[in-house]
């Protein structure tokens, strides 16, 4: 749509150029007929310009009629190599209670993973 404006308002253009010319063309011509021809190129400016305006980007709409959208950026990770991004990540913090977590879980279900003891002590219930 805002093409097609776009394309309209470039030929509207160029017919007020071209009537303008030949406004300043006819200075011989009568007074009438000249008033006439810059009459017709100022409506075809007057067009053009209202294409020009036509085919500007507009916000987006949606839901009820003239209700506005804002666009937000979010912005999220892709992991493309799991072994770099976790050796990487290795000393944050949140990272090593993380893993704490899932080693208990393993280790009370039974499991046993390399790089983890399994530790037995008797606590009053």
């Amino acid at each position: 749509r805002q093409e097609a404006a776009r394309r309209e308002q470039e030929r509207l253009r160029r017919e007020a150029e071209e009537a303008a010319r030949k406004a300043a063309e006819a200075e011989e011509a009568p007074a009438a007929e000249r008033r006439a021809a810059e009459a017709e190129a100022k409506r075809l400016e007057q067009e053009a310009a209202a294409k020009a305006k036509e085919a500007e980007e507009r916000n987006v709409t949606a839901g009820r009629t003239g209700a506005r959208v804002a666009l937000r950026t979010f912005v999220s990770a892709r992991i493309t190599d799991y072994d770099r991004a976790v050796k990487a990540l290795s000393t944050h913090p949140e990272m090593k209670a993380l893993v704490e977590t899932l080693a208990n879980r393993a280790v009370r279900a039974g499991h046993e993973i390399d790089g983890v003891e399994r530790l037995e002590e008797q606590r009053a219930a």
